[in-house]
């Protein structure tokens, strides 16, 4: 990443008993640049309630093949 963040400082110890990823969905509006965007645990955070239905299908993907049985 070339600015990389901390996004749990706890999370890489989960990753290192189970595999996994963390995802940037990016729910900021159209008209709101994501360098300006307020983060996510902030009271004053706006979304892009459409881009939820990504984050759902994305979740549900992953679900679908990890649930998947080999034939």
């Amino acid at each position: 990443m070339p600015a990389p963040i901390m996004g749990a400082e706890d999370f890489s110890y989960v990753l290192q008993k189970m595999p996994g990823c963390m995802v940037f969905l990016g729910v900021a509006p159209c008209d709101v640049s994501h360098h300006h965007a307020h983060a996510c645990h902030s009271n004053r955070m706006v979304m892009d309630e459409d881009a939820m239905a990504n984050g759902i299908a994305l979740h549900a993907a992953i679900a679908e093949r990890y649930l998947a049985v080999p034939g």
